[in-house]
């Protein structure tokens, strides 16, 4: 009777926590976009690709930073494709170079935008 009990109560929890599609849009390298139904991650780190559907109930589809300049889920979120130089120095203070300049890497990324106002803010 309890663990009856308790699956009721976090069922709702449950339902609300479940990643699913939401209606966004992808543009592809040719700049063409297309209205799809993008499986929303909330990704905690920028992605390197994602899931997407062309009809609401199709076949699930794969599109990474190869394919696609950018990508957007409703008004809430989006996403543009750029090769960024990151600072790789390590952390670790034992593992410290004697360098003082940053170790940049050049590396390709979604970056989420922000702002997209007069000035341009990505994370």
């Amino acid at each position: 009777m309890r663990t009856l009990l308790l699956l009721a109560a976090l069922s709702p929890v449950l339902q609300f926590a479940q990643v699913r599609f939401e209606q966004g849009y992808i543009v592809g390298n040719d700049g063409i976009r297309e209205d799809v139904y993008i499986k929303n991650m909330d990704w905690v780190n920028n992605p390197s690709s994602i899931l997407y559907k062309v009809e609401e109930n199709g076949e699930t589809l794969t599109a990474g930073l190869d394919e696609l300049s950018q990508f957007g889920i409703g008004d809430h979120s989006a996403f543009v494709r750029a090769t960024v130089n990151i600072d790789r120095s390590s952390n670790d203070l034992r593992k410290l170079s004697a360098h003082r300049e940053p170790n940049f890497v050049e590396e390709t990324h979604f970056l989420k935008v922000l702002n997209d106002g007069k000035m341009k803010l990505y994370k």
